[in-house]
C-alpha cells in the first residue's frame, strides 16, 4: 500500500555531474492533473503518465482469480 500513498525516488545515474532523479507517483484520474502542476511547480523537467493495467491491495477478493 505504501507505493500507492507515497512517491518512490530513485537517483538517475546520468553522464553530467546534474543530480538527476526519477519520480514514480501514483495518483487517480481525478488528481492527474494537479499532480502535474505540484510536479512542474517543483522542478520537475519532463513526464511521462501511464494508466497501470492491475492495482492490487494487500487483500483483494478476486486475488484467487489471477494464480
Amino acid at each position: 500500500v505504501e507505493g500507492l500513498i507515497g512517491p518512490t525516488i530513485s537517483k538517475v545515474y546520468s553522464k553530467d555531474s546534474v543530480d538527476w532523479h526519477a519520480v514514480t507517483v501514483v495518483v487517480d484520474r481525478s488528481g492527474l492533473m494537479e499532480s502535474v502542476r505540484n510536479l512542474r511547480e517543483m522542478g520537475a523537467v519532463s513526464m511521462t503518465v501511464t494508466q497501470p493495467n492491475y492495482v492490487f491491495q494487500s487483500v483483494s477478493d478476486n486475488s484467487s482469480r489471477f494464480i
